[in-house]
Order: structure tokens, then C-alpha cells, then sequence
């Protein structure tokens, strides 16, 4: 792929990365940007974000559809030929929180980036277990501290639904997870009670809505005041995805408050331990409380294809 910004209009578009006439590279040393159209840097043919050829002999080549969203640029993908030009839904979660940040209520305050050997299927699952989700509300910002004091957590995750503009809607391609954090503890005991926590705490409600297969966006409340955070997943070779988390915060929210939190929020960073043994075959045996693995897994099905590759069951070859 390559891709570019129009001088005119500032819009970004993607596109087959090779000419169809003679294979060039469109990205390579020579291709420039005229206008708002990409120029091939062998014989000056001329391709828009739509991939028609406005100058040249050939018709039009591969574009793909993209979404620009604070200031991230997303691909649509499909194995699928049927589906590849079009996008089966159309990326509205962040909606809201573009506009409080172009407005300046809202701040970028943290981004981080790693990668992790896993499925893009395994790391959305991790963010649905309830003890991942517990590390990530501990009271504590450090992680040596996480079972000092904890709190009592009640999540419940919902499928084709989800949080768009602040409100809970239905969307096939949507899954959410809520959890309210309350009474504050000594290492998990509720008879050892935090002296005066439940007079000086305010209770914590955290939001995670999965849009799609690669994309997170957890959303917290607390006396601080608001945070979120968004996650996308970049497949860069089998088993191998790039994660990048932007964090989000209210002015009120400074950034040294967002960088404590960041510590025991993200979920990803959790399991980069143990995301070499994830990569074999999954055990089909499970412990008390996991059904909802097997509830999200149903609804992680729909982004899968007939002409999606297949991973063997006992091989790591595509």
C-alpha cells in the first residue's frame, strides 16, 4: 500500500502501492503528489484516492476505504472480494470524543506503541477477563501495589451493542464491557476495610467497546474526571500485531494523573508475558467463570470469511 495527502484538500488516500502499467512503486523516490492525485514516478501517471487513472491508458487501480479519525488513518480490509470496496459499517465510537478534542475540552495526553505475538482474536479476548479487568481498576497505579488495595468489582458485557455519543446502542459489529468499581480493601478481604474509603472515594465506572476486531475504547469516570483510551491493532506478519493506545483525558485531568493510571489500564501491556505461550493451540478446557470467553468468541466469528486464511490447529503456518 501507499499513501498520501491531497495538497488541495488535505484528505488522505490509499492506494495498490505498484502502476498497473509498468509496476512502478507509487511511494518509491521520484512519485509525488500534484494536486489532490498521486503521480507515478516512472511515466507521470496520474491516480485520486479513488484509484482512477487520470492520466494514463489504464482505467483505475486497487484504492482502499479510509477514514481519517483524530488524526489516525484507518483501512478498510476484506478477504472477501464481495466486500472489499465497501465497509460493512462505518467507524462512529469516537465521534463524540473528536469533537471535545477539536473543540479543546479534551486533550491527547499519552501515546504508546509495542507489539505483541499473538492473534488479533486472543488480545480482544484478554480485555474480557474479568481478572485483567481487575488488575486494571486496583486502586493502585502501580503494579507491586495492585493487591494492596483493591476494590469490589461488577462488570457485565453485552454483544451487538455498544457506547456511541455517551449512549448504549445496537450494532452488530459492536461488543461492550462495563464494570463499577466500589468499597475500597486491604488485599482483597472485604472485612479489612480501607479506614473512611467509602465516604472519600467516588465509585468508578469503566466502559470498554470493542468496534470490530482491532479496535478498544475504554472510557473511565472517576473524581479525577473523565479518561479514555483507544487501542487499534495492526496485523504487520502472522501472528505479529502492532498496538498502539492514545490515551484521552478532560483539561481538568493533568498529564502526570493520566501517566499513573496508564500503569495498571493497560490491559495489552499485561499480557505481552504470557503471549508466547497464547500461540499454541488453544486448550478446549476452561475454568468456572469463563463461559463468557466462549460468548465473545460466537460474536468475534462475524469477522471471519470463507476466504479468510485458516490457522492449523497444531501448526503456527498460515
Amino acid at each position: 500500500m501507499v499513501a498520501y495527502r491531497g495538497e488541495n484538500d488535505g484528505k488522505v488516500g490509499v492506494l495498490h502501492a505498484f502502476c498497473p502499467h509498468a509496476g512502478a512503486h507509487l511511494g518509491e523516490e521520484g512519485g509525488y503528489v500534484e494536486g489532490n492525485v498521486l503521480v507515478c514516478p516512472m511515466h507521470r501517471w496520474k491516480f485520486d484516492r479513488k484509484g482512477t487513472c487520470t492520466r494514463g491508458r489504464v482505467r483505475r487501480t486497487k484504492a482502499y476505504p479510509v477514514r481519517e479519525i483524530l488524526n489516525v488513518v484507518y483501512i478498510w480490509f476484506h478477504a472477501s472480494e464481495e466486500f472489499a470496496d465497501t465497509p460493512q459499517w462505518e467507524l462512529s465510537v469516537a465521534d463524540d470524543l473528536e469533537a471535545v478534542v477539536k473543540s479543546g475540552q479534551w486533550h491527547e495526553a499519552l501515546v504508546r506503541e509495542t507489539e505483541l505475538g499473538q492473534h488479533l482474536c486472543e488480545i480482544a479476548l484478554s480485555s474480557t477477563e474479568k481478572s485483567q479487568l481487575g488488575a486494571s481498576e486496583s486502586p493502585s497505579r502501580f503494579p507491586v501495589f495492585q493487591n494492596v488495595i483493591t476494590g469490589s468489582h461488577t462488570t457485565q458485557m453485552k454483544y451487538e451493542q455498544g457506547i456511541v455519543n455517551g449512549e448504549l446502542v445496537g450494532r452488530k459489529e459492536l461488543a461492550v464491557l462495563t464494570a463499577e468499581t466500589r468499597d475500597l480493601h486491604f488485599f482483597g478481604n472485604r472485612y479489612l476495610p480501607v479506614p473512611f474509603s467509602q465516604a472519600s472515594t467516588v465509585p468508578t465506572d469503566t466502559s470498554i467497546t470493542f468496534e470490530g476486531p482491532s479496535i478498544f475504547h475504554m472510557e473511565k469516570k472517576s473524581s479525577y474526571g473523565k479518561i479514555r483510551q483507544v487501542t487499534t491493532l495492526l496485523p504487520v506478519e502472522p501472528l505479529k500485531q502492532r498496538v498502539v493506545t492514545r490515551w484521552y483525558a478532560e483539561k481538568t485531568v493533568p498529564n502526570w494523573m493520566v501517566w499513573l493510571k496508564s500503569f495498571g489500564w493497560n490491559l495489552l501491556e499485561q499480557d505481552r508475558d504470557g503471549s508466547l505461550e497464547n500461540m499454541t493451540r488453544r486448550k478446549e478446557r476452561m475454568a468456572c467463570g469463563e463461559g463468557h470467553l466462549h460468548a465473545f468468541m460466537r460474536w468475534y466469528e462475524q469477522f471471519f470469511s470463507d476466504e479468510s486464511k485458516a490457522l492449523e490447529q497444531d501448526s503456527l503456518e498460515w
